[in-house]
């Protein structure tokens, strides 16, 4: 366990006056028994029939996507607001019916000049690189 609190994110925040926060098997008690009645949540991978993935990092002290399966099946309201695509998995139409349905999409591991040149046609939000240099002005 940790000794501060963090986001969905794995990052440390800061409790502010009035806020709170609890455990995720508190928070999963209040989705099941149905207490919780909007949930929004990023579509992390999503396939063409927008199925939700849900996984975990084996070996990690934290686990990795979660959850997705008991908001989308007991929350009575449910938004996505973006969906992240592999490069490998982008495809046109996907990427069309994301944004007609109000979603932002970002694609992961975009390395190269071309492809982001081909997503931002796409319209495209957002890239994730491990070469951000590479997208940088030239100065």
């Amino acid at each position: 366990a940790l000794d501060y609190p963090i986001n969905a994110g794995k990052i440390p925040v800061t409790a502010l006056p009035g806020s709170s926060y609890f455990d995720s098997a508190t928070s999963f008690a209040m989705i099941r028994g149905g207490h919780m009645t909007a949930a929004i949540m990023g579509g992390l991978q999503v396939d063409e029939g927008a199925n939700l993935a849900n996984w975990a990092v084996p070996g990690k002290p934290l686990l990795g996507v979660g959850g997705a399966m008991d908001l989308a099946a007991c929350a009575t309201q449910l938004a996505a607001r973006t969906v992240n695509l592999a490069l490998d998995f982008t495809d046109p139409a996907l990427i069309a019916d994301a944004r007609k349905r109000g979603m932002q999409v970002y694609v992961y591991t975009v390395n190269e000049i071309e492809d982001a040149r081909r997503l931002e046609k796409l319209g495209v939000a957002g890239i994730f690189t491990d070469f951000p240099q590479r997208f940088l002005p030239r100065t």
